[in-house]
């Protein structure tokens, strides 16, 4: 059982979570990232689910139909001297694969 004060931080982190990719995940905003990089940015992960969740949460079920498809920003990193940048999709391994949704 989560108590108010658990809920409230789960609550702000999809607020933010939103807000972030709101801002931030747009074609604009990657084509000028990849103008400004100059081969600082050398890794781009996507991770993805091989399975649906059986009981998403009710601020999953809201940013798995927003990020099914378009790439969702998860995070940057730094490995050796360059940097990555980590994306994440909400469709699952079957549905990537599946020929009809290409």
């Amino acid at each position: 059982m989560t108590t108010p004060r658990e809920q409230l931080r789960r609550n702000l982190l999809c607020l933010l979570g939103w807000v972030v990719n709101g801002l931030l995940n747009h074609d604009v905003v990657f084509r000028l990232v990849g103008l400004l990089n100059g081969g600082a940015i050398g890794t781009v992960f996507l991770a993805y689910p091989s399975r649906r969740p059986l009981q998403p949460g009710p601020c999953q079920v809201r940013f798995m139909e927003r990020f099914r498809w378009p790439p969702a920003i998860t995070g940057i990193f730094r490995q050796g001297r360059g940097w990555g940048l980590t994306f994440g999709v909400s469709a699952s391994e079957p549905e990537l694969i599946d020929a009809q949704n290409a």
